[in-house]
């Protein structure tokens, strides 16, 4: 009724027959391969042989008839501040050294696509396609575009070369970068129109607050106490356009 998953925090009633819903309280049948009976204190003899009866949170591998389409490829989306702060601070030399030697970490294999996109006042968005990295900039953050939504995400595999060589050039190309202005709401929904039609995962790297374009804070030290809303209410607005959901696989009533 609610579509809550079985937890570790539902019932058992009837000896292993069905469970209770914690949420809405109906009570469920379990399947004729999942009935188990109870103990004295009323709960499953197998508990501790199951994950999703006494784990926070499990992962299980879906099923063919639980795709409406074909499995999408793992997407890693990489967001980095190479503002005056982050070069400064160190943070730019080491993220892009820290990238650089995890991407053979990263899971999903052949299929793996990943991509990169860097911001300060202006967002850069990088063409991994060619023979070497094509930066593009895009100064209007108000009005936002992506100059090339198919060409930033890329195949690891294939590309893996063309990515290296950007992480390591990444330091030295932003080091004489005197811009202190980010804007981190810009380059969020950026990131968000990049990767929306297939998904993913986005690591955002950042040294300091948002100043400019949606979703910027207001320095509270040394000025008078703001009006509530404003630009925190921006800012809470944007996270809540690009916040996803993680879907897991568990019986459900």
């Amino acid at each position: 009724r609610c579509r809550t998953y079985i937890n570790a925090f539902v019932s058992f009633i009837d000896n292993g027959r069905r469970w209770r819903c914690n949420v809405c309280s109906l009570a469920n049948d379990c399947p004729s391969n999942y009935i188990c009976e109870l103990d004295q204190s009323g709960a499953r003899r197998d508990k501790m042989e199951r994950p999703e009866l006494h784990c926070g949170a499990v992962e299980f591998v879906a099923p063919q008839e639980y795709m409406v389409r074909p499995p999408q490829p793992p997407v890693f989306l990489f967001l980095i501040d190479v503002s005056y702060q982050s070069v400064a601070s160190g943070m730019l030399r080491c993220v892009a050294a820290t990238l650089r030697h995890s991407l053979d970490r990263l899971p999903g294999g052949e299929r793996t696509q990943v991509g990169l996109l860097t911001y300060d006042a202006t967002l850069h968005f990088y063409n991994l396609n060619g023979a070497s990295a094509q930066m593009l900039v895009v100064s209007e953050t108000d009005e936002l575009f992506t100059p090339m939504p198919g060409d930033v995400l890329v195949n690891l595999s294939e590309r893996k070369e063309a990515l290296v060589s950007l992480l390591d050039k990444l330091p030295a190309m932003f080091a004489s970068n005197q811009s202190t202005d980010t804007c981190l709401g810009p380059a969020l929904r950026a990131a968000y129109a990049v990767a929306q039609h297939v998904g993913g995962k986005l690591a955002v790297f950042t040294a300091s607050r948002p100043t400019i374009g949606e979703g910027k804070l207001i320095n509270r030290e040394g000025v008078a106490a703001a009006p509530r809303g404003g630009a925190a209410a921006d800012a809470k607005g944007l996270l809540a356009i690009i916040c996803c959901c993680s879907l897991r696989w568990r019986l459900r009533c």
